[in-house]
């Protein structure tokens, strides 16, 4: 996966770097660094089962390289801080309550719980974009549905995270989400798609101050698509991508705006007989 930041915002507005020195000026005067792109990229390893035909488990973990690049208020020089690790371990429940006779309509719960698997480093305190784990349990959960209407399919999701506090005493925001996908799917081995996801994502906590220049609200555009290309060893291999983009974002007083986030996945799909 790979994901890069780097455009100037106060709220939703871009700036130009002599618009942000202007404003922040008043707001943090005596903050010496002016921020200028923040990357992450690495491999995502990620494990599905499903114990029944209504039940599934997924764990996925990444193993990540962030970057954050700023440069001196004066803009005489850069400096460039790196934080190289694994992150937290996501597990997820799926459970399908209801279906109809035909298998084109579906209505499930989900519920996931994230380990602190990922190092957050006091380092970083006033730099949460480079934390590889928000080094608390956090517990999650939401409700998805799905519909088939010939090619197509129509998702939605309604979920909502919640971050606890940490032994740092260090708490980032809780997330809520709105999704909605529309896939389709001409025949078994292909589908195309495009996601909307609306995020809700509320201020950090520094030892149980509000951090201002935290969370925000997003909408992401993206486009997906899978494609089977062989079938071998009891299973079959798949390619999965997505590039997403921002339709609209909010940073909540100044930050950085994203410019996309991609991914690409080799799949690999077997069914148990037992």
């Amino acid at each position: 996966m790979g994901m890069v930041k780097d455009e100037l915002m106060m709220g939703s507005n871009k700036v130009s770097t002599a618009q942000y020195l202007a404003v922040t000026a008043g707001i943090t005067p005596t903050a010496p660094m002016v921020l200028k792109k923040m990357e992450a990229s690495g491999p995502m390893f990620m494990a599905n089962y499903g114990i029944t035909d209504r039940l599934s488990v997924t764990a996925k973990i990444f193993d990540l390289d962030k970057i954050m690049t700023s440069t001196m208020r004066n803009l005489s020089a850069e400096r460039v801080t790196k934080h190289k690790g694994v992150s937290d371990l996501e597990l997820k429940a799926v459970y399908n309550l209801w279906r109809d006779d035909y298998y084109s309509k579906f209505f499930s719960v989900m519920g996931n719980v994230t380990l602190p698997t990922g190092d957050f480093d006091t380092t970083f305190r006033t730099m949460p974009g480079l934390q590889l784990g928000t080094g608390s349990v956090d517990l999650g959960g939401g409700l998805l549905g799905s519909a088939r209407f010939g090619d197509f399919w129509l998702h939605g999701e309604a979920s909502y995270l919640v971050n606890r506090e940490n032994g740092d005493d260090y708490k980032f925001g809780d997330v809520g989400k709105l999704g909605a996908a529309l896939h389709y799917t001409p025949n078994y081995d292909l589908m195309l798609g495009l996601e909307l996801d609306a995020t809700d994502t509320a201020k950090n906590e520094n030892f149980g101050v509000k951090v201002q220049n935290s969370g925000g609200r997003a909408i992401m555009l993206t486009g997906v698509a899978s494609w089977r290309f062989l079938s071998a060893f009891g299973g079959n291999f798949s390619l999965n991508g997505s590039y997403g983009i921002p339709l609209y974002e909010d940073v909540n007083l100044y930050g950085l705006g994203t410019e996309y986030v991609a991914t690409g996945m080799l799949n690999f799909k077997h069914r148990f007989n037992y």
